[in-house]
Order: structure tokens, then sequence, then C-alpha cells
């Protein structure tokens, strides 16, 4: 059981990351957050790439290039959402709205690539709903459904929403490049491509990048540190179970996320009712990655 425990050190250091970007939103905005995440990730990365000795080859065609082209737009867009949506809102009433991106997932396959859900993703997709309108059941004195409209009054909601589905597209694109690429050289391939092309996105939308680095690096870098070894002990453990068994574990970053909001930020508003939902849509993940 190995993976499990590579499982659950990714989801820990996904959920540490959103907490170190969480706090280092109090200073720096979300294009510079963004931009140290993945910069201070690569090198990690680039270590794990060489000691495994991962092929360095991408064998395809303009097709797989121009999925590729799509897998980048998709991620930096997504990318941004997520820090706004952590700057906008709390750990704890956000971050399980990430639950919807196997429930997306479902959709974009079905369009893309032509996969059927089975009944058990149509019931994790309900699980997820009923966990997203236990979210907001305090609104429920208002009527029957104010609890979804209570979501699309929250601008962190709407960002983090906005993220599951490009996240889902990601995954659908990721899917059809790693019959072409090994999957290690594609994380490098994508996160170096991801510093690169926000470079330009922050020189437009950000003032005083220099200062921002200089001033808040010591918080800036444990992002960085925490998404690599995120993606390090998850590539392990993909390698010695199934994806759908991992992500199912993944999500458990969730949970840890909430934790931390509750621990480190005092986010104890609605507490009860957003563990109940956070947990009702996690097991609806796992009814659509696991069964």
């Amino acid at each position: 059981m190995l993976w499990l425990i590579f499982a659950l050190l990714a989801a820990l250091f996904f959920a540490l990351a959103d907490a170190f970007a969480k706090r280092s939103l109090r200073k720096t905005d979300e294009y510079v957050t963004a931009w140290s995440k993945w910069l201070f990730a690569l090198p990690i990365i680039f270590v794990f790439l060489i000691f495994t000795g991962s092929s360095l080859a991408i064998e395809g065609s303009m097709t797989t290039y121009v999925a590729l082209i799509l897998l980048f737009c998709f991620e930096i867009i997504g990318i941004i959402f997520y820090m706004k949506a952590l700057k906008a809102g709390n750990l704890v009433s956000t971050i399980p709205f990430l639950s919807f991106t196997p429930a997306f997932l479902l959709i974009t396959s079905f369009i893309f690539i032509g996969e059927v859900p089975s009944l058990f993703g149509i019931i994790g997709v309900l699980m997820i709903v009923v966990g997203a309108y236990v979210l907001n059941i305090r609104e429920l004195r208002k009527g029957l459904l104010e609890p979804f409209r209570a979501i699309t009054k929250e601008k962190a909601a709407l960002f983090m929403l906005a993220t599951a589905f490009l996240y889902a597209l990601t995954n659908t694109t990721n899917k059809f490049i790693l019959g072409s690429i090994s999957p290690i050289f594609l994380a490098f391939v994508d996160v170096f491509f991801i510093v690169v092309l926000l470079v330009p996105i922050l020189l437009v939308k950000t003032k005083g990048i220099v200062k921002q680095l200089k001033n808040n690096w010591k918080s800036l870098i444990p992002i960085g540190i925490c998404t690599g070894l995120m993606s390090v002990f998850g590539f392990m453990a993909l390698n010695m179970t199934a994806s759908s068994y991992f992500l199912g574990v993944k999500r458990m970053s969730i949970l840890f996320a909430m934790m931390f909001g509750v621990l480190f930020f005092k986010e104890r508003k609605n507490l009860t009712q957003s563990f109940i939902g956070a947990a009702i849509m996690i097991l609806g993940v796992l009814a659509i990655v696991l069964l």
C-alpha cells in the first residue's frame, strides 16, 4: 500500500500549497503568486525527471502539438482563476467546489473522446451537486433554490467552478497527449511553458513585480516547493496504482485544505455544513473515479 502513502502525501502537499498561496495573497497579487507557484516547482520536477530517466521525446502528429497549445491555454487560465478564487474567498467554503472537476470531466470526456458515463458516474455527479447545495443550505429558508442561487452570488465559488471546468478540459487533453509523451516529461514541459507564458501576463497585469518578489519571496517559495513535491509524490503513486484510485485519494486534499483554513486562518463560519457538504462531494468523486 505504498501508493496510498504517496497519494496521501500528494494530497497533503496540494493542500499545503493552497494554504501558503492563501497567506501569500494577502501581500502579493494573484498573478505573481500563480507564477511563483510554478516557477519554484520547476526545479523539483526537473530533478525528478532526470533521476527517473524518462523519455524526452514527443512522438505525435501536428494534432498532438495543437493539443499541447490548448493544454497550456487551459492551464494558465485555470491557474489564474484558481488564485482569484483563493484570494476572494476562504478555504473552507471555496475549495470544495473543486470537486466538480470529475463531474465536468464526465461531460468533456463524452463530448471529446466519446466516453459514456456509468451509472455510478451519474450518481456521483448528483452527489456533488447535493454537496454543493448543502454548502449553502443556510439559504434554504429563503426558498428551495436559494442555496444554488447563493453560489452565483459568490465570486470565489464562481472562480472555483470555472477552474474545475478548465481542469476537466486539461484532464481530457492530457489523456489525449499521453499517448505521445511520457507523463513526467509532459509535467515538466507543461510547467516550463506555464512559467514562460505567464511572464507577458505578469508584465501587463502586475505593477511592481520585482518589488513583490523581493519583499515576499519567503512566502512564495514554499508554494512552489509544495507544488513540486505534490507532483513528485503524485507520479510515484501513479506508477504503482490505477489513475482512478490515485485521483480518488488525491481529492482528500479538499478536506486537508479545509482543515488548514480552520487551523491557520480561523475560518469557522458555517463550519459544520461546509464539512458535511464537502464530505458528500468527495463521496461523489469516489463514486465517479472508483466505481
